[in-house]
């Protein structure tokens, strides 16, 4: 059983950081921040993702502090969805 667990907690994405962000306002109106904790964002993609499960927005991460802007984007819950690599974390915000 140990060589079992050795092997698993060597898998995996050694040596590259999780995606760790903050996302404000939410609700939001016209624009989300997007703040990264990790120094590394270089293959990092984004997309708005509405309840439908349609991304209906895309933008590659060029900075640790990103603005997407949702005016044009209806009332409703939408999903961030943030990549990188094998890494892929989510968070649902909403816009008014």
């Amino acid at each position: 059983m140990d060589e079992i667990e050795e092997a698993c907690e060597t898998v995996g994405l050694e040596g590259q950081e999780q995606i760790k962000f903050s996302l404000f306002p939410n609700p939001a109106t016209e624009k989300i921040h997007i703040t990264f904790s990790q120094k590394h964002i270089s293959g990092m993609k984004m997309e708005i993702i509405n309840i439908n499960g349609e991304v209906v927005k895309t933008k590659s991460a060029t900075s640790p502090f990103e603005v997407f802007e949702i005016a044009d984007l209806s009332k409703g819950i939408y999903i961030l969805r943030i990549r990188q690599h094998a890494d892929t974390k989510s968070m649902y915000f909403v816009k008014q």
